[in-house]
């Protein structure tokens, strides 16, 4: 028995030991991992980047997946991190900024191995229409260097077909479409729901025009709301079709035809989609995949280790830095502001004013730095942070640094807080600007929380009592807050009156919280110039007297490890994360919950954004447009 006993002993002593061994082999291999990605790390911060040795004539091809971004930053280790995280490795935060694709076609125009671009958009999910126009451009520049620009669709939602109507032709598949319906802008309003839910929003606003607070007072559209919405998304349309009509040299008319027109065609074409484009000219060949191969490699010639035609991915082809030396005193520094302003960013599209400071104070503090250029594509945030940001912009100007505003998509609101700290505003024809306004929300749950039995007491050292969620706003709170969003307002009617030289009343007349295209606010006064992002750096050039310089980029690194937490560290509440979320269970869920479920999710965002970040936003004000963030593109 005792000889079993040793036997059965010794067993399990083989057995811990073989354990002990699997244990301390996977953690060094999880060590060894972990070593890989910190040296690969250090080697991209280095600039030691990834190059396809490129020995012979090759298409650009431009096969851009995700969504393009405003920002120029780079993720050190992203391929990596990305092929650890995501099953598609190529969706690079770093290639996917539009300045950095504009760069690479502008580069590839004066390659000699570079005879041709090719358009591959089919995983390409869109972006601002001002992001989109910057590319075109660069294409159009392309295409009048004498080089040819191709296009491969399948089914092109608008964003895609938008860069192909640059195309000198375009390609089909038989079974393929183009989706062009137009643009919208949906809204959801949930005043209803509140009342059922007994959960009771005070409201603090100033101007008719200050539209972000409506889904929670109204169950549908103001008169005042609707009309400036529709004039906006108007005109971006009409700019849409003028654009695809001048590229594909046919008429407004050929490009989006009558319902009625469109109807009879189908029925005449037998529903034959890709017959229907070609005879209104929006595409040139009808050609299957393997047909377009064959002409492909008839003009870029064959790939034989990869039996296709020779081309090089966008994402694998290296920008070459020219930065020569009678030009390393002479630099315009970018800073980006893209996303919402907060007083404490939860990520990397949140602007918190310590980051953004610290980006600023570089340029100020830089002395081969001889002219800013503050990239504004937001709808504004909390009042208090874009102040911040506003004064350390002052700071540059009175060290004696010209600063040149470039709006992208949306510059509103506490956007435009900041831009009153330029000496320049340059925006686009379709810019989304102004909403001079400021407002405040406050929900409490107390009748909700009754509904289910509970109830709070609050004991205050003082005669103010506390906001909190769970008990009624009481009246010294409401004339609390309704003074600090009065004198809110005031300060910003004078930064902008100030700003443009103009008188106070008629900024107020102008203001109320409305909203201006670029177009509309050049017109009346908010904007100097209507241009792009050239415009701005010829601009800069120009006010700091610089023929020669080079372009710097602020926050042109975000470390690895930032990147690593934010793929483990969700937020609920946060835009990115609901697409994510909601996503990874579209598998099991039915379409119909699905859009149920987003909706739910927004509306618990939009009910806990106010008070979120109360450290820096003391009295909860907010200048942010939050309604052109919405406009269906695709």
């Amino acid at each position: 028995m005792s000889d079993l006993w040793k036997k059965l002993c010794n067993i399990f002593k083989w057995i811990l030991k073989f354990l002990n061994i699997i244990r301390i082999s996977l953690l060094n291999i999880i060590f060894i991992i972990l070593i890989v990605i910190m040296i690969y790390s250090i080697y991209t911060k280095i600039n030691i980047n990834y190059q396809v040795n490129q020995t012979q004539p090759s298409a650009l091809k431009i096969d851009i997946e995700g969504y393009i971004s405003d920002h120029f930053i780079r993720y050190p280790s992203s391929r990596l991190v990305d092929k650890l995280f995501h099953e598609n490795a190529s969706s690079l935060y770093e290639d996917n900024s539009v300045y950095n694709i504009v760069a690479k076609i502008r580069q590839a125009i004066r390659d000699p191995l570079i005879p041709g671009i090719i358009l591959e958009l089919k995983n390409f999910t869109g972006g601002d229409y001002t992001a989109l126009e910057y590319i075109g451009k660069s294409l159009l520049e392309f295409k009048k260097s004498g080089k040819k620009i191709y296009s491969i669709e399948e089914n092109a939602n608008q964003s895609q077909y938008f860069l192909d109507s640059f195309a000198n032709k375009i390609f089909l598949d038989p079974y393929g479409s183009i989706n062009l319906h137009g643009f919208s802008i949906e809204e959801t309003y949930f005043k209803k729901l509140l009342n059922i839910l007994q959960i009771e929003s005070t409201i603090f606003r100033i101007g008719k025009y200050k539209s972000a607070v409506e889904p929670y007072i109204r169950n549908n559209m103001s008169k005042e709301n609707k009309k400036t919405r529709y004039q906006w998304i108007a005109d971006l349309w009409c700019d849409y079709v003028k654009t695809i009509a001048k590229n594909r040299n046919i008429s407004c008319n050929k490009v989006v035809p009558k319902a009625k027109k469109t109807i009879h065609d189908m029925k005449k074409f037998h529903g034959n989609m890709a017959i229907f484009f070609k005879k209104n000219h929006i595409i040139d060949k009808i050609f299957s995949s393997k047909r377009i191969e064959k002409e492909l490699i008839k003009i870029f010639g064959l790939n034989k280790s990869k039996n296709s035609y020779n081309c090089i991915s966008i994402y694998d082809y290296p920008l070459k830095k020219q930065s020569p030396s009678n030009i390393k005193n002479n630099k315009i520094a970018i800073i980006s502001i893209d996303g919402v302003i907060t007083g404490n960013g939860s990520n990397s599209y949140d602007n918190a004013p310590t980051s953004i400071i610290t980006e600023l104070e570089n340029a100020k503090n830089n002395n081969d730095v001889k002219a800013v250029i503050i990239r504004v594509n937001t709808p504004g945030g909390e009042v208090t942070a874009s102040e911040i940001i506003r004064k350390e912009i002052e700071k540059i100007k009175k060290a004696g640094k010209p600063i040149i505003i470039s709006m992208g998509d949306v510059a509103a609101s506490g956007g435009y807080w900041i831009a009153t700290a330029g000496d320049y505003i340059i925006a686009n024809n379709n810019t989304v600007t102004g909403s001079i306004g400021i407002f405040n929300l406050l929900n409490n749950f107390e009748d909700s929380l009754k509904l289910l039995g509970i109830s709070t007491e609050q004991i205050n050292s003082t005669d103010m009592p506390h906001i909190v969620y769970t008990k009624k706003v009481s009246p010294l709170i409401k004339q609390f807050i309704q003074a600090h969003v009065t004198e809110g307002y005031k300060k910003f009617i004078k930064l902008v009156s100030k700003s443009r030289n103009k008188p106070k009343n008629y900024i107020k007349q102008i203001a109320k919280g409305r909203i201006w295209t670029g177009r509309q606010a050049k017109k009346i006064g908010l904007v100097d110039m209507i241009g792009d992002f050239d415009d701005a750096i010829a601009k800069a050039a120009s006010m700091s007297k610089l023929t020669n310089f080079e372009l710097i980029w602020e926050k042109s690194t975000v470390d690895v490890w930032d990147y690593v937490k934010e793929q483990f560290n969700i937020n609920l509440f946060d835009n990115n994360s609901i697409q994510n979320n909601t996503a990874s269970v579209s598998l099991w869920l039915p379409d119909a919950l699905l859009h149920i479920l987003n909706e739910l999710i927004k509306i618990l965002k939009n009910l806990t954004m106010i008070h979120s970040k109360q450290n820096t936003n003391i009295f909860n004000l907010y200048a942010i447009c939050l309604n052109y963030q919405k406009v269906q593109l695709d």
